[in-house]
């Protein structure tokens, strides 16, 4: 049979109907219920053919192979722009509404993979010269393919033209010959930003929902609905049934993404009132009903629609008018907007699954849509990950383990918590199989545990978990002392973790050059009369605000100054965070060295509260001295005395809280005084400007 070739005259007559109708627009119209039959239309702006095999002996199944086209101009798009990728989506939609059994896209694919095609060039001369062996690898009667010849956009002024063409090819595989064959160029006015009532609402409906790919596929529409349309169907109940309703829009919102555990997938379907509607996801969901949205949601959606239209068309620089709004409120009301909601079971795993709606008329005739993007749901939690270690690091804790053995694990998130069961918070994520955790702290046991996050999202459980306890260093956890009772010399490292205190100072204890003593968060230490702690090797006591160290006389009751309190003599290294020193004679006296203090509290001494000598060079900030005797709360003498004191409170000391007899000048700036300095500092020191209140930032104050 020769190709069928549409009269010119025809052709330009459609082209000024199309013109038209992009500037009027359209509307939705109630169509009769007239037969239809296997003739395809009788206005077709191309050239098509049915060969007498396809009229003899049509297929019963048929799979869309890959279009060619380009001569590699479209190589490097990403997937989705392709228009080869689209022409061919387009085309199985249309293919798919036709009474064939149909292979999905993405089966076709793998079909063929698992055959050993490698490239679509390889599969379209396969076509060609051995059209068995695609038929033996797909289960199908027949196969359509073809080539995109044009595929582009011109733009006049505010109307865009979006032109699309192909020549497509339905070939039985059984013996190559050919049964259909039809070439069409489709130009749809108003590509861009639409001028027509019809294309604005698709397009506010897109915008609303966010609906990725079913602008493009819309604008190509028209291409494959025709060419589809030429393929003369077997005879079945399709050719005397009623024509099928109308349906404007079928789509997945967030279809863009895969699905995971727990998470609905709504269809939404747009087309004729008074029908029923239901969608089918493939084999994992054949009927999904669909009922017209409430009464409220439409009206919302009404005025959200509205607004959509406005907002497309200014962003365009096209000013909407009234008679266009009302074409296009009129064209809304005159649709149905159906919506389904269906949650997957857990443990599915699958990609690429065609979701189809469906709209059925009280005369029983159906039309089926294809939606734009094909759907992946994955609700199969990932496996746990095992083997989780950890070694303790300064405030942290270096992590690794065992990956998960689930292929689509995409990270893991680790988890953290000071209880051990209960009470965990997620503190990292990360995509290999090891982690560094700060913020953790030190002597503190923290339990970590780790679980496994998929491409989708879907979490796996935790894996066992694991106990460590961060450290400054190395190895000061296993230096606990192992008995409460102390004094002497410390010629080496030594740790007072609080729970195996509370310690008891019965002779002094002093920590020689070269050693360190650690004291850990909330150790309380007592020391009996005339004993003390004299440090010249390396001192930190690691106090929080919740666990202050506590360094005290050995009974409650005791008078202040029965111990003689802390003295640094030439200290190696001093850092004292969150201690509380009370009751001694002189709660801490330094000379020759450069301590590191932080939130020191110094109570009730009998002599003075801090005793600053020859090169005591320390730092203080957000510490109280408070109620101390003898000389007073600081004291300062000697040469090469260099105090940084900030955020520090001084109240109630007697009869100073300061007294500096050295001739340098002595800034205690930045310090709250509860008594007048005129009065309460003596010597050659500078207090202005002082806080008004004890600072917020320092608690301990």
């Amino acid at each position: 049979m020769p190709l069928s070739r549409t009269p010119l005259c025809i052709v330009l007559a459609l082209f000024a109907v199309a013109v038209l109708c992009s500037c009027g627009g359209k509307r939705h119209v109630e169509r009769s219920a007239g037969p239809i039959t296997d003739t395809p239309f009788t206005i077709f702006n191309g050239e098509y053919e049915n060969t007498n095999a396809m009229l003899q002996s049509p297929p019963r199944s048929v799979a869309v192979l890959p279009f060619s086209g380009g001569g590699g101009a479209w190589d490097t798009l990403p997937r989705e722009d392709d228009p080869r990728v689209v022409v061919r989506q387009g085309m199985y939609r249309h293919l798919a509404a036709l009474p064939y059994r149909d292979a999905e896209l993405h089966e076709v694919d793998e079909r063929l993979a698992n055959a050993g095609f490698t490239s679509d060039d390889e599969i379209l001369t396969a076509l060609e010269q051995s059209p068995r062996r695609i038929g033996a690898a797909l289960g199908v009667d027949a196969v359509v393919t073809g080539e995109v010849t044009h595929f582009d956009r011109a733009y006049a002024g505010l109307v865009s033209q979006v032109s699309v063409g192909c020549t497509a090819r339905m070939v039985r595989l059984s013996d190559g010959k050919l049964l259909w064959q039809a070439s069409h160029v489709s130009r749809e006015f108003g590509g861009g930003v639409s001028i027509s009532p019809v294309g604005l609402v698709m397009g506010a409906f897109s915008s609303l929902w966010n609906l990725r790919g079913v602008q493009l596929l819309r604008e190509t529409d028209e291409l494959f609905r025709e060419m589809v349309a030429t393929i003369a169907v077997p005879e079945s109940p399709l050719a005397v049934r009623s024509r099928p309703p109308d349906i404007e829009l079928f789509a997945v919102p967030g279809a863009e993404h895969t699905f995971r555990d727990g998470e609905p997938i709504t269809f939404r379907l747009v087309g004729e009132p008074k029908c029923s509607a239901y969608a089918s996801l493939g084999s994992l969901q054949a009927s999904i009903p669909m009922h017209p949205v409430p009464a409220t949601q439409r009206q919302i959606l009404r005025g959200q629609l509205l607004s959509a239209v406005r907002d497309r068309q200014r962003a365009a620089d096209m000013e909407p008018t009234p008679e266009l709004l009302a074409d296009a409120l009129e064209h809304i009301d005159a649709l149905e907007i159906y919506e389904g909601v269906w949650l997957p079971d857990s443990g599915i795993e699958t990609r690429g699954v065609t979701a189809r709606g469906y709209l059925l008329d009280a005369r029983g005739a159906q039309a089926v849509a294809v939606a734009a993007m094909r759907v992946a749901v994955d609700t199969a939690a990932p496996q746990p990950p095992q083997d989780l270690h950890a070694e303790p690091l300064p405030q942290g804790a270096s992590l690794r383990w065992a990956a998960s053995n689930s292929t689509d694990t995409a990270s893991y998130e680790v988890w953290a918590s000071r209880q051990g069961q209960t009470g965990f918070e997620p503190v990292a994520s990360v995509t290999d199989t090891t982690a560094v955790i700060r913020g953790l702290a030190d002597f503190v046991p923290a339990f970590l545990r780790v679980r496994a996050v998929d491409s989708a999202g879907n979490v796996s459980g935790y894996s066992p978990p694991v106990r460590t306890i961060p450290e400054p260093q190395p190895g000061i956890i296993d230096a606990a002392a192992t008995s409460p009772d102390l004094g002497g010399s410390v010629s080496g490292l030594l740790f007072l973790p609080a729970e195996r205190g509370p310690y008891s100072v019965t002779a002094p204890l002093v920590v020689e050059k070269g050693a360190a003593l650690h004291i850990g968060p909330g150790a309380l230490v007592r020391f009996a009369p005339d004993t003390g702690l004299t440090v010249r090797g390396t001192l930190a006591t690691h106090g929080t605000q919740d666990a202050p160290v506590f360094l005290v006389p050995n009974s409650t009751s005791a008078r202040p100054g029965t111990w003689a309190g802390v003295s640094l003599d030439g200290a190696e290294g001093v850092r004292m965070s969150a201690t509380r020193i009370l009751g001694a004679t002189t709660g801490l006296n330094v000379r020759d060295c450069a301590p590191d203090i932080e939130a020191l509290t110094v109570r009730a001494s009998s002599q003075a509260g801090i005793l600053l000598r020859e090169g005591a060079r320390p730092s203080i900030t957000c510490s109280l001295i408070r109620g101390n005797g003898g000389m007073g709360g600081l004291v300062v003498e000697g040469t090469g005395v260099a105090p940084r004191i900030t955020s520090t409170v001084f109240d109630g000391n007697t009869p100073f809280d300061v007294q500096s007899f050295t001739p340098l000048d002595i800034d205690l700036s930045g310090n709250h005084f509860t008594a007048d300095p005129a009065t309460s500092v003596l010597g050659r020191v500078r207090t202005s400007p002082a806080l008004d209140a004890p600072p917020d930032a320092c608690p301990n104050n």
